[in-house]
């Protein structure tokens, strides 16, 4: 059996290198959640325990979409709501190298000594809380899936592992025609919004790159094809009697 080259597959993000640097308005943010959170701790230097003892409680049960709502509640016990949401912020964005620089940068030693440690322990989980917080459990996070060549049957196949965010895997073993059609069936239903609402829901740019992998797709399975529209539709524009029109494939 062979296997095509393919990629998983995951909700569009974009990646740290690609991020441009903080605004003011972002460096400004930073700093007073610096100054409320650090006012805190000057006012009593005990409760990094115990912050830290409420963040550990809610992240060893498992990350569930609930957990990040309840650290928040759990945290609002001891802060005030600007402190809260700088913690957290500063711990849900630990794999942002801008934002964990600002935080150093405005940190008391002791402070980011204290906040170095709840980031390599508890960065992770609040990335993942983060990410879960909100979400429709039963919808997919990732995508696994590898386009092979069965040589004992002579055929090719497609696999697609479907993961949604409640854990749940759903594994598929198709053949191409079938996972077309699957495929159609996705766009048929996107195709039933209407057309008021439509234009609203996907962004563009998403729009764009489905239909550049539709471009591509077609060249792939059905060279020329594109071709052989584009000449029907000259030849009836041109039309016997000079009549205009177009085609469509239907």
């Amino acid at each position: 059996m062979t296997e095509s080259t393919a990629q998983d597959v995951q909700p569009e993000q974009e990646s740290p290198e690609a991020l441009p640097p903080l605004t003011a308005e972002q460096i400004k943010e930073i700093i007073q959640g610096n100054l409320a959170l650090q006012e805190a701790l000057d006012q009593d230097p005990t409760v990094m325990t115990e912050l830290e003892t409420v963040i550990h409680e809610h992240t060893r049960k498992g990350i569930t979409p609930t957990t990040g709502g309840a650290i928040y509640q759990g945290l609002e016990l001891y802060l005030d709501t600007e402190s809260v949401e700088y913690l957290l912020g500063v711990l849900a964005l630990s794999d942002d190298p801008r934002y964990i620089e600002q935080a150093k940068a405005h940190a008391a030693p002791q402070t980011w000594s204290w906040l170095r440690r709840l980031l390599a322990l508890y960065g992770s989980d609040l990335r993942e809380a983060t990410a879960l917080s909100g979400v429709n459990v039963n919808a997919w996070r990732t995508v696994n899936r590898r386009a092979y060549y069965d040589a004992v049957s002579g055929r090719w196949g497609a696999t697609l592992e479907i993961i949604k965010y409640n854990g749940e895997r759903l594994f598929l073993d198709e053949t191409l025609g079938s996972a077309l059609i699957l495929a159609q069936g996705i766009v048929d239903t996107l195709n039933s919004m209407p057309p008021e609402v439509a234009p609203e829901v996907i962004d563009r740019e998403t729009i764009k790159a489905f239909i550049e992998q539709c471009l591509v797709f077609g060249d792939l399975y059905a060279p020329g094809m594109y071709e052989e529209w584009a000449e029907a539709e000259s030849e009836v524009a041109e039309g016997p009697a000079g009549d205009q029109g177009s085609v469509r494939p239907s």
